[in-house]
């Protein structure tokens, strides 16, 4: 299970950096549902080349070492998450596969994801 969740957290962490966090006016328009919008560009980044910041998943802050010790959703150990855990085999089961606004780089200090697709 923790190998799923090793590429889980790597998917969705690109995705995330990727998601319309720049304050920038460069914005596509993936034709979602939702009518979100994605930035040209990483977080972070100051171009499409940049490859922006280096963040783990739910975190919004990059650090200097990036292991199971240093991640902020378990207790030192892989063996134990305190958030985002959906195996009640390793840590306080929430099932929560979703960041939470507050959780995630791609929106505003303020918990708000901008622009949208009106």
């Amino acid at each position: 299970m923790m190998k799923k969740f090793e590429l889980l957290t790597l998917a969705l962490a690109v995705f995330t950096l990727t998601a319309n966090a720049q304050k920038n006016d460069d914005f596509v328009d993936l034709g979602l549902p939702s009518g979100t919008l994605w930035s040209s560009a990483n977080v972070g980044a100051a171009s499409e080349e940049d490859p922006g910041l280096y963040l783990s998943w739910g975190e919004t802050e990059p650090k200097d070492e990036y292991s199971w010790a240093t991640y902020k959703w378990c207790n030192g150990t892989q063996s134990f998450m305190t958030k985002y855990c959906f195996d009640e085999n390793y840590g306080q089961y929430d099932n929560i596969i979703i960041l939470d606004n507050e959780d995630d780089a791609a929106y505003g200090d303020d918990g708000s994801c901008s622009p949208t697709a009106e």
